[in-house]
């Protein structure tokens, strides 16, 4: 081959090469930067992402089931709370509580042959329950049941010996039942856990009344006063009628 047109082959080779070099790193840039972009949209995507989950709301908190019964009940609206405490227990069938806020919304509605059901059934989930007790016991004895009441009272205050509740309306079922001498005693625990306690005041000077301990009586009326528990009109008049009342002690 010449000289030349060896030298000329060369050269071309040369050319092909060097284009050749050029257009593949060209294409490498491309890709490379191509990379690039899509890391960087990513890494902003996400950044946006967090932004925008950092900045939205919390959720609400779902709601006590037990406190919506309570509130409802606490302004009167006892069916609906009745209503929504069987909604509820049929998604928790175990659970002790709803059954007894059940028991209780039925009572204050009026329903008590129902509510003493719901009652059973939460005393059968849970055992350690005051309130089940007494308000089962107080279903009772609106039904006239004062016998079946008594033990119902009775298991309250075994849970909770300073339930003066309990011991209240347990002496209130004992003078429905004319067992006056434990009605009395029942009534006094009342007042000795609390002072203050209105039922035990009232269904105590009935039951002394009904003993014909009159003059006790003027001293548990008296006694009301000091503690600023009003006690009926009927009550008093009907205690005059058998003893005046007597002159204040200074």
């Amino acid at each position: 081959m010449p000289t030349k047109v060896r030298i000329l082959w060369v050269v071309c080779m040369l050319a092909v090469f060097i284009g050749f070099v050029t257009i593949t790193s060209r294409g490498k840039i491309e890709e490379q930067k191509k990379i690039e972009e899509a890391q960087e949209a990513r890494i902003q995507a996400e950044f946006e992402a967090k932004k925008k989950k950092a900045q939205a709301p919390l959720p609400a908190p779902k709601a006590d089931p037990i406190q919506q019964i309570q509130e409802m009940i606490a302004q009167g609206k006892h069916d609906q709370a009745a209503e929504y405490a069987a909604k509820v227990a049929e998604n928790n069938p175990q659970a002790p509580q709803i059954f007894t806020w059940w028991g209780i919304a039925l009572v204050k509605a009026g329903k008590r042959t129902e509510a003493i059901d719901k009652f059973e059934r939460a005393a059968h989930l849970e055992t350690t329950n005051q309130r089940t007790y007494l308000y089962w016991g107080l279903a009772l004895a609106m039904e006239n049941r004062y016998e079946e009441a008594l033990p119902k009272y009775s298991a309250a205050v075994e849970i909770n010996p300073e339930n003066s509740g309990a011991y209240a309306y347990w002496g209130a079922s004992l003078v429905r039942l004319e067992r006056y001498d434990e009605a009395i005693q029942k009534l006094e625990k009342a007042l000795e856990i609390n002072p203050f306690e209105p039922l035990a005041f009232e269904i105590l000077i009935g039951a002394l009344y009904h003993q014909g301990d009159f003059t006790r009586a003027w001293k548990i009326v008296n006694k009301a006063g000091k503690a600023n528990v009003k006690i009926s009109e009927e009550s008093l008049q009907r205690l005059r009628e058998k003893m005046p009342e007597p002159a204040s002690s200074p």
